[in-house]
């Protein structure tokens, strides 16, 4: 299934399901189906208008850090329907969203993308352009190409019987756990929960922290405590295996017959973090799972090779910061300033 472009809906243009239901959809919203079908966080059908200049600024001014949550905020208002969250979305689906805003009110191009290099390119220009390959070697070059993405992407098929949670199981206990899909605001949650639980922390190694950031960005580095230095050295690693933790547990919906798919991060961490039963055997096993159930916009994209000026296929991610800088500076091709340049 390709990812294709749909006509921006006018005042008058209406489904047929919501000509009967008598539903008049407001002009500058576009239908939204995602190839997930309704299978995973997003509905079947949905309606969406563009960004607002404020909302794109606002996105494009955010870092890693408070960029899901406002993108989060920012598309549950731009969606038509109530009640719709977005954080309830896999990212994959947050993605493939965005792509469709991007293609139905800017253009169907991504311009100007850097080109995946592979080996057998290098090998091509060893053999054919070694002095274009020392360009890049230099980094006098970057080597870049354009998407059409309505012709050069497709999505994964979903099939009917798609189940998004995975239930692993211990064959000789009997001990199961049932696993949801990965939302895309559960990084937001994992976040929560890490800030409220280390608070004490931060505070107690706010100096130290601070001096090695500067001592990481300058030639005049100060000598630290190494008592201080060891013991906040300490905390980070215990803090990365916190979040290891909780990022394996936060999408566990049943365990072993009891629902908690509504119960907080932080009380499953106190009902989880300590059953050994919940081992690297059964995350192994999960990841394995997980890597098998394929949707959303398919990594192989084709590309023309600008060293071969032939099509060819290289793995490509639509990450959600590209697109939104995609937004940011490509314009549209949907208007006429009446002027031919």
């Amino acid at each position: 299934m390709k990812l294709t472009t749909k006509n921006l809906i006018a005042d008058s243009l209406r489904t047929i399901e919501e000509e009967e239901k008598g539903i008049e959809i407001p002009a500058g919203y576009i239908e939204i189906n995602l190839s997930e079908k309704g299978r995973l966080g997003a509905p079947k059908s949905f309606h969406i208008r563009n960004f607002k200049m404020g909302e794109l600024l606002t996105l494009s001014l955010s870092d890693d850090t408070s960029l899901p949550r406002r993108l989060i905020s920012i598309l549950n208002d731009m969606i038509l329907e109530k009640g719709i969250d977005v954080g309830s979305f896999h990212e994959k689906e947050v993605e493939e969203l965005m792509v469709y805003i991007y293609i139905n009110f800017y253009k169907n191009t991504l311009e100007d993308v850097v080109f995946p290099i592979e080996d057998s390119d290098i090998k091509y220009l060893e053999e054919n352009k070694p002095e274009l390959l020392q360009d890049i070697k230099d980094k006098k070059w970057i080597p870049r190409t354009n998407i059409v993405i309505s012709r050069d992407t497709d999505t994964y098929d979903i099939s009917e019987d798609f189940n998004p949670n995975i239930t692993i199981k211990n064959k000789d206990t009997g001990f199961y756990v049932i696993f949801g899909y990965v939302k895309y605001e559960d990084r937001l949650i994992v976040k929560k929960f890490l800030d409220d639980f280390y608070r004490d922390q931060e505070l107690k190694f706010a100096k130290v922290k601070n001096q090695i950031s500067l001592n990481n960005s300058s030639t005049n580095k100060i000598p630290l405590d190494p008592q201080e230095e060891k013991e906040y050295l300490e905390y980070i690693s215990e803090k990365f295996e916190t979040l290891s933790e909780v990022s394996r547990i936060v999408s566990i919906i049943n365990y072993n017959g009891m629902d908690i798919s509504d119960m907080s991060l932080a009380d499953k961490y106190e009902l989880l973090s300590k059953d050994a039963r919940i081992d690297y055997g059964m995350i192994s096993k999960l990841a394995s799972r997980q890597s098998k159930m394929l949707f959303g916009i398919k990594p192989n994209v084709r590309m023309i090779n600008p060293f071969t000026n032939q099509s060819c296929e290289r793995r490509f991610s639509f990450r959600i910061p590209l697109i939104i800088q995609a937004l940011q500076i490509s314009g549209s091709d949907k208007y006429d300033d009446g002027y031919i340049d």
